[in-house]
């Protein structure tokens, strides 16, 4: 993301701000612009980074870490692995200057945390660039695609923004801008094909309207982040529901029959033409949920399994609810077992359940588990021949706020 992108995201976010936040953080909205470049300008030399700020250390160098430059640990592709540390830090200074009353470093910190939100939104950051040559041939053109991605100026151009709270405290926040960030960097990896196949057709405007999707997603959820964070500081009542959905989340690992294109599937599942796909029920109306397909490969001689795994904040919620069953729409030829693992260890197994059996509802004690894994397999215990069977699990979702 180019300079005056991450300005233009942290004006248009602090813009769309209403009320008592918005008197809060726009009298310092010119510091956040200016700090939205921090994680670049410091990532030079100690003598022209002190000409920027007399205390850029404490705005780029992360504690704890082996290399502590901000700029050189986090990487959009090992999103979870990289950013914790950064974000962590980040928002527990941003707080602690709020609290003391430090706004103008509460607004430098918050200010990076904006680029890192520009720079995990920004297309040409989020997929490896090496099978592009295979998949997008330039022919007789030459040109890089990182470089030439960014330099698409895109332009916000909404007037308001309905914010949403992440989190009620600063270890549901953390939680929940990780999170958040992952479904950034998926929505913006749809973007790579459009605005490369303009750029190659010459096609400034669809480019600019690619690159303009792309940081409108960034402001909106930099304008998620300042309320959210403003609130925590604040200790203002945050109104946020008593249940998550868990289709609102991307999975940490997943694995599904190469019929499902390796992964679950929401809401719907493929039919007889790409034009027909599948609605899910469990034998009353149809619900929403997650579909999976166990493997169907012939000959197999493991377990025929399939499953989808969460990070969940821990003791933020004190259940997880489903409805389990296999889809009355598909063809089922045998049963299937449903478990609910929590990290990593079985703490829900069902019946096996076939084609004639109505849903079953489950209700399960999360504790203090950080990672929940949901779990179908046969139940033949020695599954050679294939048969297909459609599980589901119904609107899951994490309720009981704590």
């Amino acid at each position: 993301m180019d300079g005056p992108m991450h300005i233009h995201i942290a004006e248009a976010a602090v813009e769309w701000l209403t009320g008592d936040c918005a008197a809060f953080w726009k009298p310092l909205r010119k510091i956040i612009e200016k700090a939205s470049n921090y994680p670049d300008y410091f990532a030079t030399s100690a003598e022209k980074n002190a000409l920027i700020d007399p205390d850029w250390r404490e705005y780029t160098m992360i504690p704890d870490v082996d290399n502590p430059i901000a700029h050189a640990i986090f990487k959009p592709l090992k999103l979870r692995e990289t950013y914790p540390a950064i974000i962590n830090h980040w928002t527990a200074q941003t707080i602690a200057c709020l609290k003391s009353g430090n706004n103008e470093k509460a607004a430098k910190f918050i200010g990076c945390l904006s680029h890192l939100i520009g720079d995990t939104g920004q297309a040409a950051h989020v997929f490896d660039e090496r099978p592009l040559k295979r998949l997008l041939p330039q022919g007789d053109k030459r040109f890089i695609f990182h470089s030439t991605m960014e330099k698409v100026m895109g332009k916000i151009e909404a007037q308001k923004y309905d914010v949403k709270i992440l989190g009620g405290s600063i270890k549901e926040l953390n939680w929940r801008l990780i999170e958040e960030l992952e479904i950034l960097k998926q929505h913006n990896t749809a973007e790579v094909i459009p605005i490369l196949k303009a750029i190659m057709d010459g096609d400034n405007h669809a480019a600019e309207a690619s690159a303009s999707r792309s940081v409108t997603s960034c402001a909106e959820l930099f304008a998620d982040l300042l309320v959210s964070i403003w609130n925590i500081a604040s200790g203002k009542k945050t109104g946020l529901k008593n249940e998550f959905k868990l289709q609102d989340l991307v999975p940490v690992d997943q694995a599904c029959d190469m019929l499902f294109n390796y992964e679950i599937m929401l809401d719907r599942i493929p039919g007889k033409t790409i034009n027909e796909a599948l609605t899910l029920n469990l034998g009353g109306e149809d619900v929403h949920g997650l579909a999976l397909l166990a493997d169907m490969a012939p000959f197999f001689s493991e377990v025929r399994r399939a499953f989808v795994e969460y990070s969940i904040p821990r003791n933020v919620f004190e259940y997880f609810e489903s409805e389990i069953g296999l889809n009355h729409h598909s063809v089922n030829d045998t049963k299937a077992v449903f478990k609910v693992k929590l990290d990593g260890k079985i703490v829900f197994t069902s019946e096996a359940l076939g084609k004639d059996d109505s849903g079953v509802k489950i209700k399960v004690k999360l504790g203090n588990a950080k990672r929940l894994q949901l779990y179908v397999c046969d139940a033949r215990p020695a599954p050679c021949d294939t048969k297909f069977f459609y599980p589901v699990f119904a609107n899951p979702k994490l309720t009981g706020r704590i």
